[in-house]
């Protein structure tokens, strides 16, 4: 009896290694990481270097070290370009916030004078066309956030909170014997507290912001 011949056995193919699910997604990552402000950026830099952790444990099993490494690079040019944005916008946005910070104060201030100026005629009309004293002769005419409080004799960008930020400079005025009322100042900031220029209020009852 002869004995059957048996075909040698074929060669085994090496199973190709498949490409790292998280080096994809690093590049993924990192490419929008140039429009997602920041937000992609770190994951992609994370998750490659994760990427790379397991490619080098596994070399015969998984591929994709230089999705990896573009991942890398991609999402920290990416992480850099937004914080160079961002210190270019807070730069130039920093001057414009103050500008609007002092337009505000300024409103503020010269409603706070034209208020005192509003409550002046309102006592002289009670008193004999005369202008008051003080201050504290409007305060029944003001409007008081607190007992002895009165928000209208008080400018924000002063200094000293404690005491009024305004001043009779022209007390006890009557308003027929004012030959020029436009030009007369009744009241004004005690100190220049908006870049060398305080609120003043005239007998006519108008507001501006002067300069010293």
């Amino acid at each position: 009896m002869t004995t059957p011949i048996v075909p040698p056995p074929l060669p085994t193919q090496p199973s190709a290694a498949a490409t790292s699910a998280l080096a994809v997604w690093s590049l993924v990552l990192g490419i929008l990481s140039f429009c997602a402000v920041c937000v992609t950026g770190v994951p992609a830099i994370v998750l490659g270097i994760l990427a790379l952790t397991k490619i080098n444990k596994s070399p015969a099993t998984l591929k994709g070290q230089g999705l990896a490494i573009a991942g890398l690079v991609t999402g920290a040019i990416g992480t850099l370009l937004t914080f160079v944005i961002l210190v270019v916008w807070g730069a130039a946005w920093t001057p414009a916030m103050a500008s609007a910070r002092t337009a505000a104060y300024d409103i503020v201030c010269l409603s706070n004078v034209k208020q005192i100026m509003v409550t002046s005629m309102t006592y002289a009309a009670a008193h004999d066309n005369t202008m008051p004293d003080t201050l504290d002769q409007l305060k029944p005419y003001l409007i008081g956030a607190q007992p002895d409080k009165y928000p209208a004799l008080f400018c924000h960008a002063a200094a000293d909170q404690s005491k009024p930020s305004y001043e009779i400079v022209a007390p006890g005025q009557k308003l027929s014997a004012v030959a020029d009322p436009s030009k007369t100042i009744f009241v004004r900031e005690i100190q220049p507290n908006h870049h060398g220029r305080r609120a003043v209020g005239y007998m006519d009852g108008h507001v501006e912001m002067v300069r010293d």
